[in-house]
């Protein structure tokens, strides 16, 4: 991507490498001056030792991978991490039908869109100790739940509602080693 998160890793003392295999993303990133290859991923944390990495981070990455792919970025990242190292997911929402139609379905370079406790399972039987999983980014109409009458029925069926359309429009997996 831009290198909005190797900038902020780098600027609080981290050692720190950027990959992606979109050139023009690597020239963002080397115009800015930060240390980035141009690199599948999972190619790249194969090069690397076990045990050596504090950290992975993948920002909209895996709903570009096959489930194999994404099961094979897992388990290496897990084999790379430090004990205590962290590996974060950030994706799409498939729990918000807004952000499927909207953000997910616009871009032709998705295979499929990634459940959280889907993600959850893999990073669990890949032998991550802890998996949790953090929603972001609320639709602002989520607000409206707020508001709802005081007629229990009524209430829970507009927030089921609301939460299903509109939802939480990505999500994280925060799995640590």
């Amino acid at each position: 991507g831009r290198g909005e998160m190797l900038e902020l890793l780098r600027n609080e003392g981290h050692d720190v490498l950027g990959v992606d295999t979109n050139s023009g993303m690597i020239e963002v990133c080397i115009s800015k001056g930060l240390p980035v290859v141009q690199d599948d991923g999972i190619h790249l944390l194969e090069q690397m030792e076990d045990k050596s990495l504090k950290g992975v981070f993948c920002l909209q990455v895996i709903e570009h991978l096959l489930t194999s792919e994404l099961e094979k970025l897992i388990s290496i990242a897990q084999k790379k991490l430090l004990v205590g190292g962290v590996l974060v997911m950030e994706t799409i929402n498939p729990r918000s039908s807004f952000s499927l139609g909207n953000h997910f379905f616009a871009d032709t370079s998705h295979v499929r869109p990634v459940h959280p406790e889907t993600l959850r399972f893999i990073c669990q039987e890949s032998g991550f100790a802890q998996v949790a999983v953090e929603e972001l980014s609320p639709h602002p109409l989520l607000k409206l739940a707020d508001d709802l009458p005081e007629d229990e029925t009524v209430s829970t069926a507009v927030e089921a509602l609301l939460t299903n359309v509109f939802g939480f429009q990505d999500y994280a997996i925060i799995a640590t080693r």
